[in-house]
């Protein structure tokens, strides 16, 4: 998976996920548990949260 955070100071109140802890909040029964997204890039403007535009592979099932 791609993974692109916002560079930020050391000390900054606001940090990104780690890669990996942002590959596990991605999985899951919502999305499927073998369904794995292909891009993360975490979108910059949020005072106290964080949002990321995360892509999926495209859906055969359908």
């Amino acid at each position: 998976m791609e993974f692109r955070p916002v560079k930020r100071a050391p000390g900054a109140f606001q940090q990104s996920l780690a890669p990996t802890r942002s590959r596990r909040c991605a999985a899951g029964p919502a999305f499927g548990t073998e369904t794995r997204p292909l891009s993360a890039v975490e979108l910059g403007m949020g005072m106290y949260n964080s949002t990321y535009k995360v892509d999926w592979p495209a859906r055969t099932d359908r």
